[in-house]
């Protein structure tokens, strides 16, 4: 019953030439990765000077640096190779 009330219901906004969904969507997926990419660089912002610092002790394989970020704060490996990279 609810399937044949749902294809009435596309059939009709079909007809109407209605377009589904948001109306907003269009401009929520534009903003999404730009505001992701912001967030990216001001995480990366952060965290570069303290691994130049690690990196200055000698420290040069990415598990090393996340150790030593890890003695700081909570930091996984591959977030550090791809802040570095």
């Amino acid at each position: 019953m609810i399937s044949e009330w749902n294809r009435h219901d596309l059939l009709v906004t079909r007809d109407r030439s209605e377009p589904l969904g948001s109306r907003y969507f269009a401009k929520v997926t534009r903003s999404a990765p730009s505001r992701r990419q912001t967030q990216a660089d001001e995480y990366a912002g952060r965290v570069m000077p303290i691994t130049a610092e690690i990196d200055r002790t000698g420290v040069t394989i990415v598990q090393g640096l996340a150790d030593a970020l890890n003695a700081r704060r909570r930091s996984h490996p591959s977030t550090v190779r791809d802040v570095i990279l």
